[in-house]
């Protein structure tokens, strides 16, 4: 393995990448953990269902004309990205008692936005 060099107090310190990449980690402060972790529960909820798509799932329970298929799926959407988020929470609750980010899998969303047209 190839060591990284970095200067630390005037001096020249190698590492492998992986030394530097935990001691990089153990250096993050509390604020910058809870930070990373809604920065990953955010992207991947953008990737399963994006604002515009949001727009449709919440506007359609108003929608005249809307069918039971459409208002049923609608309805496990705003229940999926209820669940996400307060999978959020208890992320960020265990990683606030812990100081260490917890492991966690996400769940897809159950229809996507072409199912609900």
């Amino acid at each position: 393995m190839s060591k990284q060099y970095r200067r630390i107090n005037g001096s020249l310190v190698a590492k492998t990448q992986a030394e530097w990449d935990a001691i990089d980690e153990a250096a993050k402060t509390l604020d910058q953990k809870v930070s990373d972790l809604w920065s990953a529960f955010n992207v991947y909820a953008e990737g399963e269902m994006d604002q515009n798509a949001r727009v449709t799932v919440t506007g359609l329970p108003n929608k005249l004309g809307a069918t039971e298929q459409q208002l049923s799926r609608a309805a496990e959407v705003m229940a999926w990205w209820e669940a996400h988020w307060l999978l959020y929470g208890q992320k960020k609750a265990e990683l606030e008692a812990t100081n260490s980010i917890p492991e966690y899998t996400f769940t897809p969303c159950p229809w996507s936005i072409w199912d609900l047209a």
